[in-house]
């Protein structure tokens, strides 16, 4: 079975019986490793760039009393393996993972040092063993990504003329199918999975969008093999001059039409608090797991223009940013 942020089943090595590295009280520069799926997650706007804004906020300033080191895995989620030894072996002080995988990797790779997550369903995953009560050496914020389909159904109706036969793309992970099938049903959508990615291994994006094209628009889920290739989804989509709804709203900014989803800067900003808090002498296993507070909804005039749409004014009195 495929699962959502496909985990890498290596054994990695730890530190058994040590405990976690703590944060010196003295005046010598700190160093967070970033575990990042691809160079545009830590670009202006993105939540590594907010992680660091807050850091600074509270009194990290890089270059001065801190540092970091990013590693990318560039949508191949077996790079995490090495990626999380390297920073592991070079003494980092806390490392930030985003999804899945790159925390599980680190997971595996040291008991010891700190770890802060963004990720989804993080006890199913075994990140934690509770939200209230994490234990071990990771804490973070969880990701709603499955829980807002629903919403992001009605707002994609709403937008584009009452569409209610949806493509959804995926990669095939069971669980997600289950989540956007029970969400179109109770939304009376009529939805069509699309696995983009039918070996586990190869994304086969032609073929994958092309058995939507029944569909009147698109749910295009959250995966990290799909944001280097953000592009191309987007303009396969344009070329059957659909309407898409993006569970990744800055998406929107680089053409997609909508894109709803929790607020990735802002979780990435109380990554950061929790991280200022553990560099100063917390512990992980008692600082609870967060969820998301606010919402991002943007939406992109001069697609739905190019598409014929015009948005109705109710719906954009929701949106957080518009494009125009």
């Amino acid at each position: 079975m495929k699962r959502r942020n496909i985990c890498v089943g290596v054994a990695m090595f730890g530190v058994p019986g040590a405990t976690l590295v703590r944060a010196q009280t003295g005046a010598s520069k700190r160093r967070i490793g970033m575990l990042l799926n691809d160079p545009a997650r830590q670009q202006a706007g993105s939540p590594a760039a907010a992680f660091k804004e807050e850091m600074k906020r509270n009194g990290w300033t890089e270059g001065v009393n801190i540092s970091y080191e990013s590693r990318f895995s560039n949508g191949d989620f077996s790079r995490y393996v090495g990626l999380s030894r390297e920073l592991v072996a070079s003494k980092v002080d806390l490392i930030f993972a985003y999804g899945v995988p790159a925390a599980r990797s680190a997971q595996e790779a040291t008991s010891t040092i700190p770890i802060v997550f963004l990720a989804p369903d993080p006890v199913e995953y075994g990140l934690v063993k509770s939200l209230r009560e994490p234990g071990g050496n990771l804490t973070g914020l969880t990701l709603a990504i499955a829980q807002l389909h629903g919403k992001r159904m009605q707002l994609l109706s709403q937008a584009a003329g009452g569409v209610k036969r949806l493509a959804y793309l995926g990669v095939g992970e069971e669980k997600a199918v289950a989540a956007v099938l029970a969400a179109a049903k109770m939304s009376g959508f009529d939805l069509i999975p699309v696995d983009a990615l039918p070996d586990g291994r190869t994304l086969t994006l032609p073929g994958a969008i092309s058995q939507g094209a029944s569909a009147s628009a698109w749910l295009v889920d959250d995966y990290a093999f799909f944001g280097p290739v953000r592009s191309q989804i987007m303009s396969l989509i344009a070329t059957q001059r659909k309407p898409a709804m993006y569970t990744v709203p800055s998406w929107v900014r680089e053409g997609g039409l909508l894109g709803y989803a929790q607020d990735d800067r802002a979780l990435a900003g109380k990554a950061a608090a929790l991280a200022n808090r553990i560099l100063r002498g917390a512990e992980p296993a008692s600082l609870p797991v967060e969820e998301p507070t606010t919402f991002v909804f943007a939406v992109n005039l001069v697609t739905a223009r190019s598409l014929g749409i015009t948005i109705p004014s109710d719906v954009l009195l929701q949106a957080t940013d518009v494009i125009q």
